[in-house]
This record gives C-alpha cells, structure tokens and sequence, in this order.
C-alpha cells in the first residue's frame, strides 16, 4: 500500500523569535562588543606605557578617572560602528583595525622619535608605520598575543551572535552614539583645566612633554590633543584671498657678495637688569655688553613670556609667526630661508633633545643639523646642565668646522645656563648687588642670578672678541628669551619695588623686555657696506629677523615682506591678546588698524599651512 505524502514541510522555519529571545540577544550582544571594546582600551593603555617604563603602566590605576578616560573611547568605537554596519564581525574587524593601527603608530613614534602620537598627525600617521623599515625593533610577545586573542573573538563572537541588528536599532543607537559623543568631547575630552588636574608624576621628567602625555595614558590625551595639535585659521578665513594677498609679494635673493655668516644666541633669562634704578650692584656684572652695544645696533624685544616656555620667543625669531603652534611638519620659517639661499644651518642646545621637542621641530624648521646634550655635549660635560664656558667656545669650534664646506653659515644656539630656579639657602661669594633690605632668601636668588649672568656676559664678550679678529664676515646676533624667575610670586621684583603691572605701559615692559643686539665685525661691515650701529626699535621677537634683514638690506621672502608691511603699524602681537598699534599697548585694534591687521593674519595661516618645497 502507497503511504500517504504527509503535507507538512520537513523544514519549518523557525518560530518568530518572542521578546525575551531578542532581549537575550541584545543583552549578549551588548556584553560582547563591551568585552572587545575593554579588551582594545586596555591594550592601547599598555601599548602607549610599555616602551616607556615597566612601572607606567600599574601608575595609570593610581590616578582617579585616567584609566576610564583611555578605555571608553574604545568601548565607544565598537559600539558606533556596530550601530553603523550592523555586522558584529565587520565591527570588531574595524575597530581592531583603527585600534591597532593609532597604537602602534604612537608606540613606534615614542620608539624612535621620542615624540606621541597626536591628532594633528593623523593625516602623516603612516610615516610613523613606516618607521619600522627604517628601524630595527624585537616585536614582543605581548603584539603577538594582541592579535591572536582579536581573530579568536572575531571566529567566535560570529557563532554567538548571528543576526544583523535591526534598523532601528540601529538608527536609535547611532543617534545616541553620536549625540554621547559630541557632548562628552567637548566637556570632558577638550577640557584643560581636568586634563591638568590628572597628575601622574612619579615616573616622568615634567619638563618631558612626551612624558607628560604618556603619563596620562594613550587615547586620553590622543583625543585632548585636538585642543592643541591642529591649526585652526582665523575666523573669517578665505584661503582665495589670503593666497593672493601673500602673492603681492615677491623672493628676493640675498646678493651672493653679501652672504655674511650669521650667528644667533639666544640667552636663558638673560636681561639687563641694570636699566632699573630700582637695583644698585656692587659689582658691575653688565660691563662687557655695555661694551658691546656701544658698537652695536641694539634694541628691546617685546617677548611674549616671563621666568618660562623659552621656545616661544626661539620660535617667533626662527618662524616670525607672530601666532604659534605645535610644529608637526615641515614649515616655512627663516631657517629655510637661509637653508635655500645656500647656507649651511645648524645650532646647538647643550641639554636635552626632547626638550620641548626640538630634536623633531628643529628638523622641520630646517635645520641641517642640531647639536644636543646627547649627540654632542655630554661628551664635552658630565654634567646635565652645561655651563656658558663650554658652550660658547663649541659655538666657535662648529663655525670653524664649516669653513670645509665653503658655505656661509646660519647658527642658531639656546643657551641653558641661567635656568631658574636659582639656590635660596647658598650665598654667593661675592655680593653682586647692594642689599638694600632683602630678606636672606631674596637675596641670595638675586646673587645667584647675576653671579650667573656675569659668567654669560664674560663668554658673550669672548666670542665676540675671538670674531672680531676674523677674516671672514660674521654678524652675531645675541637676545634674551624671557625676564628671570626671582622667587614665587616675584618676591625679589616685589622687594626691589619694581612696576610689574601690567594694566600699566611700564609695568608691562618691565614684566616682558629683554635686550637684543646685533653685531659685526670689520669684514661684515665691509661686505655689507654698513657700520651695524645705531638704537633699534622696540619689538616683538617675530620682527626680530625683519629688523636684522632691514639693517643689513636685505629683501628676503614674500613673508618678511608682508610682516615688514604690518609693522609699520603694529610691532607687537602679544600673547595676552594685547597689540602694540602706533606705539601704544592697546587691548583690542581700532576698525582701522584691524582692517591692516586681519589680511597678515590670514596669509600667515597660509603661509603656516602651505608649504613650500625645494625652492632653493
């Protein structure tokens, strides 16, 4: 007998799932793209510490909310790009992907450079990748293991989770991401006054600024670098209009006859405080620059800082950017200038070449070659802090190495002694200045300071003596970076009843100049056809170059031009906001004025963000 063919299908699809299955699907979902989002934050946080020290990473868990700050960026990626794709495997093959590529930029660039990972950088980040062709390294058991535990939670959480995520669900999550994002960037992520309070110091050297951002993790201070890495233009800014406002101006040539050697010092806290009859001195520690600025051209600048961020006034005469930024790339500068006018360039700091980052930033400001503590001095000085007795000589020595190239030669040298804090318990030998009332801690920050500056004036006048018998035609140029530290809150200026009130036009050049002098020996003078003597005005250290260009009579390039231009009428571009327009200090530019001032500032954000190669 022929059996009967049932009716109902062998397969059946499955029942439509009820509420409580799709609550457990959400809820395992969510579990897993939070345990992979855990897993990326924590292996970021240690990736950023290791290459560092061993202790750095444990330190983390130390300070309130730093390790919640790296971690929840990475738990926010997974969960956006789940919202976004809807596939749990393409999420977690993403994120993985953008995870391991930041981290391991930001390990190899702290590797090899000694300098993060940033935003501003994001665009250039495959050159740090890169780096590992250059450089050899031992990939550690800890990357090995980084990517096996990602592709077995990329084969298994595709057994766990099977099911595209529905729309609006997706659509709902997106918006929340978005909107949780935004709000949590702007008040948490970008704000500074949380970013300083969370101190992890015991590992670090503070003055590091590598140091100080591995000190706080990886992503943390990857997303709080936004605040500080990119350029942003000015407000207002039309690219159009202020390409052709630079394009008014044109590149001149130094004349091949004229190409005298220019050195540069730049003098750690070095004023002449002398010029206040507030101070009397015993021992006249300013007798050999008084000396000197009897055949100089001399002036003051107008320095954007006090007792600190020396790099400011170095960049604005190297750059003559009258706004600065965090140097990430190759730049249009004056260094470059000189370099494409044929000069070798070149310069010496005899401390640390993380300082400030001047191993990396020094490189895209155009130098051929910087001399550091570690490439060069320590050699010279066991001794971290280098005096003046050794420095200046090296100065004199690197100037003669030159010679063999036949080129004329652009040096640009920091100095490091006169760095404050000065000693408040050791008395001097010698009693420097007169002690009208000092309190003993007072008085011994002032010894010490002009016992230093003494030892600094001593080898400014030896350098200039040794080039004064030179054949060759060099033009020194000497100027001080900042007015001294004198104690906390200026106790030694307070004692010697010194105007430092800044609401006043005193009190604020008391508080901000330094001295700059300019000078030249015979056969400079002779190929110049200029004595190099005379009163300079009083300006801003971005003008500094301008003037020693004016001077000599020189053109130079299409930007000094356009700053000679705005000179004219505003000299000082102050970082308090402040300007100088028509010889006075003023808080805010008149119409007229600022109709001058806005087109320089949006052709220096071009000429800042353009640059231009091999132009030599």
């Amino acid at each position: 007998m022929r059996m009967q063919m049932s009716m109902q299908p062998i397969y059946t699809r499955d029942e439509p799932p009820t509420l409580q299955k799709k609550a457990l699907d959400a809820v395992l979902t969510c579990v897993c793209l939070l345990a992979f989002g855990l897993f990326l934050g924590f292996v970021s946080l240690y990736f950023g510490a290791f290459h560092f020290s061993e202790t750095m990473f444990p330190s983390y868990f130390a300070v309130d909310k730093l390790v919640f700050l790296n971690v929840v960026p990475a738990v926010y990626l997974v969960f956006l790009l789940y919202f976004a794709i809807g596939r749990i495997r393409w999420c977690f093959a993403i994120s993985f992907i953008i995870m391991f590529l930041l981290t391991w930029a930001n390990h190899l660039k702290l590797l090899f450079r000694n300098d993060p990972l940033l935003v501003g950088d994001i665009l250039r980040f495959f050159e740090s990748l890169d780096m590992a062709g250059n450089y050899g390294f031992d990939a550690r058991w800890e990357l090995l293991l980084f990517f096996v535990v990602a592709i077995a939670a990329f084969i298994w959480v595709k057994k766990i989770v099977k099911k595209k995520a529905d729309i609006r669900v997706r659509i709902v999550g997106l918006i929340v991401c978005l909107v949780l994002g935004y709000v949590s960037f702007q008040n948490i992520y970008l704000d500074q006054n949380l970013y300083d309070s969370l101190k992890n110091e015991e590992e670090i050297n503070t003055w590091s600024a590598s140091e100080v951002y591995v000190s706080k993790g990886f992503l943390y201070p990857f997303l709080h670098s936004v605040s500080t890495s990119l350029d942003r233009p000015p407000e207002g800014y039309d690219e159009e209009a202020a390409e052709a406002y630079l394009a008014q101006y044109d590149y001149d040539d130094i004349p091949e006859k004229e190409k005298v050697n220019v050195i540069a010092i730049m003098m750690e806290s070095y004023n002449d405080l002398s010029k206040f009859e507030e101070l009397e001195l015993n021992i006249d520690v300013y007798r050999y620059l008084h000396r000197i600025q009897e055949e100089s051209y001399c002036g003051e600048l107008v320095t954007n800082i006090f007792a600190g961020n020396t790099i400011d006034t170095e960049r604005s005469f190297l750059t003559g950017h009258t706004d600065l930024i965090n140097y990430r790339s190759p730049v249009n500068t004056y260094v470059q200038y000189f370099r494409e006018q044929g000069y070798v360039t070149e310069g010496s700091h005899p401390y640390h070449d993380w300082f400030y980052n001047r191993k990396n930033i020094n490189e895209y400001m155009g130098f051929d070659n910087y001399y550091f503590y570690e490439n060069y001095y320590k050699d010279f000085s066991e001794e971290l802090k280098v005096p003046d007795e050794i420095l200046f000589p090296q100065i004199i020595e690197l100037y003669e190495a030159n010679k063999e190239t036949g080129k004329p030669y652009f040096s640009f040298n920091v100095t490091y002694q006169n760095h404050g804090p000065y000693p408040l318990d050791e008395p001097t030998e010698l009693p420097y200045a007169v002690n009208d009332g000092y309190t003993d801690e007072e008085y011994n920050i002032l010894n010490n300071y002009l016992m230093g500056i003494e030892s600094t004036t001593i080898q400014i006048n030896e350098l200039i003596n040794y080039f004064r018998e030179e054949s060759e035609p060099v033009v020194v140029i000497l100027f001080g970076d900042h007015n001294p530290w004198l104690g906390d809150n200026n106790i030694v200026y307070e004692a010697m009843g010194m105007n430092l009130e800044l609401s006043t036009q005193d009190g604020f050049y008391n508080y901000y100049n330094t001295p700059y002098i300019i000078w030249g020996n015979d056969s400079a003078k002779a190929a110049l056809n200029n004595d190099l003597q005379g009163e300079g005005p009083s300006i801003g250290p971005y003008f500094l170059m301008n003037q020693f260009f004016e001077l000599v009579g020189w053109e130079g390039n299409e930007f000094m031009k356009m700053g000679n231009d705005l000179r004219e009428t505003i000299d000082v571009v102050h970082s308090t906001g402040a300007f100088r327009s028509r010889g006075w200090v003023v808080e805010e530019l008149s119409p007229l004025d600022y109709e001058i001032w806005k087109p320089f500032e949006d052709a220096q954000y071009y000429w800042r963000t353009h640059f231009v190669k091999d132009r030599g």
